[in-house]
């Protein structure tokens, strides 16, 4: 994904702003009326809702809601870049390769915030296992493979034996070649080629987005029971809002939907980049109020 994608998640201001226009209209505070008030114009708004609250109409209320998104510019995206912990050199420099290598596709690798989250999560989650659908030139692997234990194993499945390359380079630059292993095939032969018991502590899904649904049937199933599934690009650019989006996007639509009726998962969509949806492997009972083991 592109960092041009991060603002895409944001909701818009306008609801509110025309929200505190309408209370400052209410209040006649503008101007000098502010002054007069004896108040900030921040406390006024505070006491006119509060005495309002009980009148409040659903558009209004829709607007409040609203309001607790932060809009992402590109300074708050960066300053969110320097508190995370930093690309070490190899992945900076796959990112910096990628661009100047591959400039019309490389929108394709996954946002640099990820990088960190997805380490975090195989550490948080203990994963010794872990596949990856759709490598591109192997930064989202690297990224995990650098979290695994000396003994873990990650397989990053791909059918570009171009892209993948740059991968094969900062893999092994970065001493963790011996933790990949690269299948180029596609996707789906790969997986159904894999055991059918579950054995899986986390995939992470960022590939074709017309196969998202038949890559999360043959995951799920061989997913340890708390595993856990990362799938990119929920939001596909804002299309899963529209009544009839292109084909990809509509791919993501019935992904989502597929998503949220999985009754063997646990799911939350999160507004990290162009969409991030993190799904947890429920006990073998199936049901979200069964017992993990």
């Amino acid at each position: 994904m592109s960092r041009g994608a991060v603002e895409k998640h944001i909701s818009p201001a306008t609801a509110v702003e025309k929200h505190i226009n309408a209370i400052f209209e209410k209040l006649e505070l503008r101007g000098t009326r502010v002054a007069a008030a004896g108040c900030s114009p921040f406390r006024a708004i505070w006491e006119a809702e509060r005495e309002g609250s009980g009148s409040r109409g659903a558009e209004e209320e829709a607007a409040m809601a609203e309001s607790k998104s932060t809009p992402v510019t590109a300074e708050l995206y960066d300053y969110v870049l320097r508190h995370n912990p930093p690309l070490d050199p190899v992945l900076r420099e796959l990112v910096e390769v990628t661009h100047r290598n591959l400039p019309q596709q490389a929108g394709m690798q996954s946002a640099e915030e990820q990088a960190p989250l997805l380490a975090f999560l195989v550490r948080l989650t203990g994963a010794r296992h872990v596949v990856e659908v759709g490598t591109f030139t192997g930064f989202s692997a690297l990224a995990m493979a650098r979290a695994l234990p000396a003994d873990g194993r990650l397989i990053a499945c791909d059918v570009s034996e171009e892209w993948t390359a740059y991968g094969r380079k900062a893999w092994a630059k970065a001493g963790v070649e011996d933790r990949i292993d690269l299948r180029i095939a596609p996707a789906l032969d790969t997986l159904r080629a894999m055991p059918a018991e579950p054995h899986i502590d986390l995939a992470y899904l960022d590939a074709d987005k017309q196969n998202y649904i038949p890559y999360w049937e043959e995951l799920v199933p061989r997913l340890n029971p708390g595993g856990l599934i990362v799938a990119d690009n929920v939001f596909y650019h804002g299309q899963v809002t529209e009544a009839a989006p292109p084909s990809a996007g509509a791919a993501i639509q019935a992904f989502n939907d597929h998503v949220a009726a999985d009754a063997r998962m646990e799911a939350v969509m999160l507004t990290v980049a162009d969409g991030l949806t993190l799904a947890r492997r429920l006990g073998r009972g199936g049901g979200r109020g069964a017992s993990e083991g």
